[in-house]
Formats: structure tokens, sequence, C-alpha cells
């Protein structure tokens, strides 16, 4: 598949905002979260949280050419 569109305010974390990177979480509401913010959570005791594996592997796989260096081939990933 070739030239999708997606927002990629949709690979943010839904309490902080910042860009999600492994390992990825998904409340008990179905909202992705980072990592920090999970922890946040779970000291507050204010919501169960399991694992998202396959957002894990999906912001893994959006990859963006290197800014560090204009004449870099090589692709990151976005986060």
């Amino acid at each position: 598949m070739r030239n999708v569109t997606v927002g990629i305010e949709m690979f943010d974390c839904s309490i902080c905002s910042k860009p999600l990177s492994p390992p990825i979480f998904q409340c008990s509401k179905g909202n992705s979260i980072c990592s920090p913010c999970r922890d946040k959570l779970l000291e507050s005791g204010r919501t169960a949280t399991q694992r998202c594996h396959v957002m894990d592997r999906v912001v893994d796989n959006i990859l963006v050419p290197c800014k560090y260096h204009p004449r870099c081939d090589r692709k990151v990933p976005y986060y």
C-alpha cells in the first residue's frame, strides 16, 4: 500500500499528547497511553491498564527521514 495519509496525532498519548513510543499501554476505556503516564495512573490507583503490543509494532514501523543530516538517507521511527 502506498500514499496512505494518517493524522500523526493519532499516535500521541491520550493523556500528555507526546508521541507514543514502546512500551505502549491501553487503559480500560481503550485509550493509548505512554509508559510514564501509565505509571502515574497506577500510582493514583485510578485505572487498570494492559500492554498494547499492536501499537508498539505500529509506531515502530512509522519511519521518517533522518532530520539530523540533510544528506542522510536513513529512515528512523517517528518518535
